[in-house]
């Protein structure tokens, strides 16, 4: 149904793409967490101080180390299951760019949010933080997509992220729920400003300033143009139909799959 990322090397025959890789070290933290009777999440969850202190290492490897629980092992299915689906429609340079953003801006959303008085919550431990990200990315690319029980995934991921907020809040953790929303409007803005959303969380305005996939495109399609050929005009009537084809198909094979002129319609059709 939806294309795979490409391998960066394969374990037998099982190929190994970005999200394979970091399912890899995840489980190598858990396992190392159980071996050490969790005394190796001394050196690898991340504090403010720790990090003021010298110790950089703790703004990566928090997310990397972490024991064995059901919230660790349900984000591991979740980002198994649907990070591959991200990675291939973002690519493998930009997915990596989202997930090192995801990671490291939670742990320097809190210092600076410990620097103004903001909160007091200065420790972060578990790879829940980039799990939700890609997870709820996949959700405003794919936002009617079935999921269990046939519920749409776009209120699946609406439900995991309330859920974990309110949960920080009522722990008293309001810094920490700044920081992972933070982390996961990041990720947001990557999706949405390669055009990959169908569902816009992120305001127009706030991505102005970022070099779209979308604008890039536009502009060398303007420069490929010969002086002698008129452009086309710009007020061109779709038909309804065409619009159903086109969501089918995303439904069916995913947003990445839709041609340029199919994007256009899409887009056309929306205003």
């Amino acid at each position: 149904m939806f294309s795979r990322p490409q391998p960066l090397f394969y374990i037998g025959k099982f190929p190994v793409s970005i999200v394979g890789l970091i399912i890899l070290i995840q489980i190598v933290g858990m396992l190392a967490c159980t071996f050490t009777q969790q005394a190796v999440l001394e050196f690898t969850h991340f504090t403010t101080s720790g990090l003021l202190a010298g110790q950089i290492w703790r703004v990566l490897t928090y997310s990397l180390v972490e024991g064995i629980s059901l919230p660790f092992l349900i984000g591991l299915y979740f980002f198994y299951q649907f990070g591959g689906i991200v990675e291939a429609s973002l690519g493998r340079r930009s997915f990596t760019q989202l997930c090192i953003t995801v990671t490291l801006a939670a742990p320097l959303a809190l210092l600076l949010l410990g620097f103004v008085g903001l909160g007091s919550s200065s420790i972060l431990l578990g790879s829940s933080i980039l799990h939700l990200a890609v997870f709820i990315g996949m959700c405003v690319m794919h936002p009617n997509l079935p999921s269990f029980f046939g519920i749409k995934v776009k209120w699946l991921g609406l439900g995991f992220f309330t859920f974990t907020i309110l949960s920080a809040i009522t722990n008293g953790l309001i810094s920490l729920a700044l920081a992972e929303t933070i982390s996961i409007a990041l990720a947001l803005m990557i999706i949405q400003n390669k055009g990959l959303a169908l569902i816009k969380v992120i305001p127009d305005n706030l991505l102005s300033a970022l070099p779209s996939a979308s604008t890039k495109t536009a502009q060398k399609k303007k420069a490929a143009y010969s002086p002698k050929i008129k452009p086309k005009a710009k007020s061109e009537v779709y038909i309804d139909t065409d619009i159903d084809k086109i969501l089918d198909k995303i439904s069916a094979q995913g947003i990445h799959s839709l041609t340029e002129e199919e994007r256009a319609i899409l887009e056309k059709g929306k205003k």
